[in-house]
């Protein structure tokens, strides 16, 4: 027995040791996700009584400091930045200032403080202490949302300053600021009793002003004070002064020019030979932002030409595209089009069917068009072009439900501004059901008859897909609405100019009023809606 025991605890040593030989290394464990935390601060957060000019904060773990000069902000200001120092976990701030008698004095740390190994920033820190008896306790809090979509943003940075000159926020750094939520939400406390220009910002960057109109900005009408709730601030970006974002050759015979403004208005004046060139038309879209030049002398080989805008002047110079020969021009230059239903895209009941051709028509031998269904002509039909370039060729009828079309333009009907004529072009297409749509009815009712508005019918995406003008109490009808789930939106245009317009903050001219119709509204096949809706 005694020897049999001594085998079992031998067994087990060796059982013990190789276990022991044999143990696999952790696979690192969870991803740190949590942000520094504080363990001990002096003076103590939110003390009074407090003269000197030292601060430190010790944290549980090592912490790197991410751009402390933009992000830390001292209220009220500071004359000199206050030095700051790390040596293992604590940090260390000096200031020389001397500091203000009976005033509450906040370090807002922004997202600067993070910790060494993940980078997890401690959000929105605040060191508060007073140099009086009392700690200022007021609060400004409210919603930040953008005008055109009432959509909210995290991070917008909402601003406070005691300076009630207009230029606050292109020159100086607030006073107090605080950030939104998801929600769009935003409180600002410790905020000594007084009146304050508010300002919302939205900055790429880590600047605390207003520099440029690529910034969101929102304001209110006037000054709040201390102790306010429920403010509501509506987001815009100010309409860029002019600038030319871009300019190319965008196909043989076609140049297109961007800008940030409305280029009809701008005095042009070419550089080239437009005879050389053989200029035959100008076109801008429907914003006035994009212009569309068109030549017919595919062998130039550049552009010029001058924009002006007050006092600058834009010379714009171009590289074209240059075809050497005719075999060249044949395989790589073509007049197409593109067709706007199909069998697999049915044609709308409301709408034209529309051939999209890739350059601007000259000559159409209608004669020669077919346009038909179930072997038969289609009587009556009009062929009319959409645009004023003749790109975009409808034909618009009387239209059956679920019927098959077919539309055939023979090889040659069709001439471009280029002299290319069109191969022969085939098109068949199915028109829809007048049960696949439902229709929507919105009995409007404004509490203010002087208020003219733009009703707008929108998709999941924004889009827009139908919209009406409404200038008093009226039923507004949208017919042929496809099933889905829509939202309503009305801007109120009150320069009456059929868009919605955005604000300027030195003209202090806010951004068209938006208003959101309060729920969904989903849309049937074979179904109608009627809502009430009072504004």
């Amino acid at each position: 027995m005694m020897h049999l025991r001594r085998i079992n605890l031998a067994l087990g040593a060796v059982f013990f040791l190789y276990s022991c030989a044999i143990q696999v290394p952790p696979g690192g464990g969870d991803k740190d996700t949590e942000a520094p935390k504080i363990e001990k601060m002096s003076p103590e957060n939110y003390s009074t009584g407090f003269s000197g000019h030292d601060l430190s904060i010790r944290f549980n773990e090592f912490i790197q400091l991410k751009d402390l000069q933009s992000q830390l902000v001292v209220s009220p200001p500071l004359q000199t930045a206050p030095e700051t120092k790390l040596r293992k976990r604590t940090l260390y701030i000096h200031f020389d200032d001397t500091l203000r008698p009976n005033s509450t004095y906040t370090f807002n740390f922004g997202n600067a403080i993070a910790d060494n190994n993940e980078a997890n920033a401690l959000e929105n820190f605040n060191y508060v202490f007073s140099t009086g008896d009392v700690i200022d306790s007021l609060e400004i809090s409210g919603q930040v949302d953008f005008a055109f979509d009432h959509k909210t943003e995290k991070g917008i940075l909402v601003m406070l300053y005691a300076n009630q000159n207009d230029s606050v926020p292109y020159k100086e750094r607030p006073l107090y600021f605080g950030k939104t939520n998801e929600l769009g939400q935003f409180r600002i406390s410790n905020i000594s009793p007084g009146a304050y220009k508010i300002f919302a910002l939205k900055t790429a960057g880590t600047d605390l002003q207003y520099t440029s109109a690529d910034q969101s900005i929102a304001y209110p009408d006037s000054t709040v004070m201390a102790g306010s709730s429920g403010l509501h601030l509506h987001m815009f970006n100010e309409q860029p002064s002019f600038q030319v974002l871009k300019s190319f050759s965008e196909s043989p015979g076609k140049v297109v020019v961007i800008a940030t403004g409305a280029l009809d208005t701008l005095p042009f004046a070419w550089i080239s030979d437009t005879a050389k060139l053989g200029l035959r038309a100008m076109n801008f879209s429907p914003k006035k932002d994009t212009l569309s030049i068109y030549y017919t002398n595919l062998l130039s080989d550049s552009m010029q030409f001058t924009l002006r805008s007050n006092a600058k002047t834009d010379t714009v110079t171009l590289r074209l595209f240059r075809f050497e020969g005719r075999q060249n021009l044949k395989r790589l230059f073509v007049l197409s089009a593109e067709p706007s239903a199909g069998l697999t895209q049915p044609q709308d009941l409301h709408l034209p069917f529309v051939l999209k051709f890739n350059h601007p028509i000259q000559v159409t031998d209608t004669e020669k068009i077919q346009f038909m269904s179930d072997s038969l002509p289609v009587k009556p039909f009009h062929l009319s072009f959409l645009d004023s370039m003749h790109t975009a060729l409808a034909f618009s009828t009387s239209w059956k439900e679920a019927r098959t079309y077919h539309v055939m333009i023979p090889s040659g009907a069709v001439e471009d501004m280029y002299g290319l004529k069109n191969d022969t072009i085939l098109a068949d297409f199915r028109t829809r059901e007048l049960t696949d749509y439902g229709t929507v009815a919105v009995h409007v009712h404004q509490k203010s008859p002087a208020a003219s508005g733009i009703l707008q019918l929108l998709d999941a995406k924004e889009v827009v897909v139908r919209e009406s003008q409404v200038n008093s109490d009226s039923l507004v009808q949208f017919l042929n609405v496809l099933p889905g789930t829509y939202r309503m939106k009305l801007i109120l245009d009150e320069n009456r100019n059929g868009k919605w317009d955005t604000g300027n903050y030195l003209r202090k001219v806010q951004p068209e009023t938006v208003i959101y119709y309060p729920e969904a509204i989903m849309v049937r096949a074979n179904w109608d809606v009627d809502l009430k809706w009072e504004y």
